[in-house]
């Protein structure tokens, strides 16, 4: 299975218009603003969450909350982590070539628990986690869910 395009990494395109799909079965965006989401997607190639975003279908913190709880897992807004001050030590455990890959970016190095967390806008890429586990060397590692603009900002900053 392909993971997408370096331009639009995470999921084949007809898995990641399920996001928008599950917003309009739960009422969290109106049939018109899923039409326009699913146009904008179309016709970007880029990822559903930032076209739903583009065209005001939802504001950020709703789809971080929504994306948290269908994943199990926490967020990080896009200001709280242009803002975030990440130790040097804990960027240099990926590998810059595998977090530009993947669009990760480590945020907190616990040695004790030899846990590394990371944002990432894909946290059920089961290859991902495989990779960073072995080329940082620790134990577990878990997913912190932000935007794809986010990450690759955060990336490039």
């Amino acid at each position: 299975m392909t993971f997408g395009s370096p331009q639009a990494p995470g999921p084949p395109r007809a898995i990641q218009t399920r996001v928008a799909d599950q917003l309009l079965a739960e009422g969290a965006i109106s049939r018109d603003a899923w039409e326009s989401a699913i146009a904008q997607f179309r016709r970007s190639g880029g990822r559903i969450e930032e076209a739903l975003l583009e065209v005001k279908a939802i504001d950020e913190l709703p789809l971080l909350k929504f994306l948290a709880s269908t994943h199990r897992t926490q967020f990080i807004t896009t200001d709280k982590l242009a803002h975030a001050k990440i130790d040097p030590a804990t960027l240099g455990r990926v590998p810059r070539k595998l977090a530009e890959k993947f669009h990760v970016v480590p945020v907190l190095y616990d040695a004790q628990k030899n846990l590394l967390a990371l944002v990432t806008c894909d946290p059920d890429n089961v290859d991902l986690f495989d990779q960073v586990r072995a080329a940082s060397g620790v134990k577990d590692v878990r997913a912190c869910i932000a935007r794809p603009a986010a990450a690759k900002a955060a990336m490039r900053k």
